[in-house]
């Protein structure tokens, strides 16, 4: 398989592949693919099993990290050096496995046309994201 590295730092092409469970997509992932999922509140095992696999990219339909639970994974992806778009909502799910899309920072293409637009996370926005995550747990736990 080519290089699916665009020379732009943010571009990744790579073929698609779909699954609402990470773990099982995590199985049929190649080096080089774009991870589709529909998970809110990526956790650190589906993360660690995505990274794992070595994709270019992880594209989410929700949330990766809302706020609601301490969820891991987005950390873990970012770390490892994989894009991670979020919140494309059903836009993304227009996509059909094995088909080739580049994703250039928040924007998702095939063939040249836009399929969806979300959110780049970046470690910036994740520590924010954590922090605002931890002061509403904690809060939470003193009322119990």
């Amino acid at each position: 398989m080519s290089d699916t590295r665009s020379t732009t730092a943010s571009a990744r092409t790579g073929r698609v592949r779909i699954d609402d469970r990470p773990k099982h997509l995590a199985t049929r992932l190649e080096s080089g693919d774009i991870a589709v999922i529909n998970v809110a509140d990526l956790d650190r095992d589906s993360a660690a099993a995505l990274v794992a696999a070595g994709p270019a990219a992880v594209l989410n339909a929700q949330p990766s990290l809302t706020g609601r639970v301490a969820a891991l994974g987005p950390r873990l992806i970012l770390d490892a050096g994989i894009l991670l778009v979020d919140d494309l909502g059903q836009d993304v799910a227009s996509l059909r496995e094995g088909q080739e899309v580049t994703v250039t920072g928040s924007k998702v293409l095939l063939e040249g046309t836009l399929i969806a637009t979300g959110n780049r996370v970046e470690d910036e926005d994740l520590a924010i994201e954590v922090a605002d995550s931890a002061a509403l747990f904690a809060y939470f736990r003193r009322r119990d």
